[in-house]
């Protein structure tokens, strides 16, 4: 079915300029300044991108449940910018943690998988049966693109020196989270236990569907999309039995209404790094920030809409203390 047929065509809202973009929020009942600060906000950020923001301050039908066009008393578009700038810091911070994670989770393949064969990815009996015609060869191609295209120093001196037969922990520098997340998913499950186990996971497929979280979380933050009040597409799996017993620390989560929320997330990266940094202090910083959302409860905004439980913050001082920190050599010359 085509774009057109699933849709009505209907004509395309018209432009407005900003003067009429303010107009039009007054009539709906948000207060607007008309400073210098809201005209540069709306030139910007932009009209719709900041409606994300608002969209939790309007009112809501009583018989139907939908939202209204109408926005809730005491609401304000300076709040809405409020929202918006913490946002875009708390995309900032989960970058920074998934950024660690990645480097990581390289540095462990290259230096777990590696130890077997440098060239592991050559060869077609570390990889899933059923994935050698199929998702393997796409891999191998989406690899070689990369490697073309790369211009970093020290992939094109591989290159230059080994041609096709670059090891592994040189290989790995031109992986993003996605490249990186596909091969794991391919690799047998031997081979991905090898990994998973420096993280505090017993259970393969557990570990992976975190890896598959991480990268959704990964693509909103670097395309600056937003995290406030977003459902994410995305579950964990819940461990096996079998597996429970060495992964309790994720026991908690799996109490909680939901598990696609943020929250969610940001605690199963602070299981990752307790075991990446020796003397982490990401959940501390995690903490000491979300503590400074700026809540507003007669406006139905606050740190659930995240998903944060009542008691968050026992939840995270409990998984930074709970496990021992652990440091892996991952020393590779040339």
């Amino acid at each position: 079915m085509s774009l057109s047929q699933m849709t009505q065509n209907c004509p395309p809202k018209p432009w407005l300029s900003i003067e009429q973009q303010i107009l039009l929020m007054r009539s709906r009942g948000l207060f607007v300044n008309n400073s210098p600060e809201t005209v540069n906000a709306l030139r910007h950020f932009g009209y719709y991108r900041l409606s994300g923001y608002s969209y939790v301050l309007r009112e809501t039908d009583a018989g139907t449940g939908e939202k209204l066009n109408s926005f809730k008393p005491g609401s304000s578009f300076d709040y809405v910018v409020e929202l918006y700038s913490f946002d875009k810091n708390l995309r900032l911070l989960m970058l920074d943690a998934l950024e660690k994670i990645e480097i990581s989770l390289r540095a462990s393949v290259a230096y777990s998988i590696g130890r077997k064969d440098p060239l592991f990815y050559k060869n077609p009996s570390f990889f899933r049966k059923e994935y050698w015609d199929t998702k393997y060869p796409d891999w191998i191609k989406k690899q070689e693109k990369k490697l073309t295209d790369s211009r970093e120093d020290c992939i094109k001196h591989n290159v230059e020196k080994y041609g096709e037969n670059i090891p592994i922990w040189v290989l790995c520098q031109v992986w993003d989270f996605g490249q990186l997340s596909w091969l794991l998913q391919l690799l047998t499950p031997d081979n991905v236990k090898l990994v998973c186990q420096s993280y505090g996971f017993a259970g393969h497929q557990h570990f992976l569907s975190w890896l598959v979280c991480f990268n959704e979380l990964r693509n909103i933050c670097a395309h600056h999309s937003r995290l406030w009040n977003r459902k994410f597409s995305f579950a964990p799996k819940k461990p096996s039995n079998k597996d429970l017993k060495l992964e309790e620390w994720c026991i908690p989560l799996y109490e909680q209404r939901d598990n696609r929320t943020l929250f969610f997330r940001a605690y199963g990266i602070i299981q990752f790094l307790k075991f990446i940094e020796v003397r982490t202090v990401w959940a501390d910083r995690f903490t000491s920030y979300m503590k400074k959302f700026p809540s507003q409860p007669e406006l139905g905004v606050s740190l659930a809409n995240l998903g944060f439980p009542k008691n968050w913050d026992d939840l995270i001082t409990h998984i930074k203390n709970d496990l021992p920190r652990t440091s892996q050599v991952t020393n590779h010359s040339d």
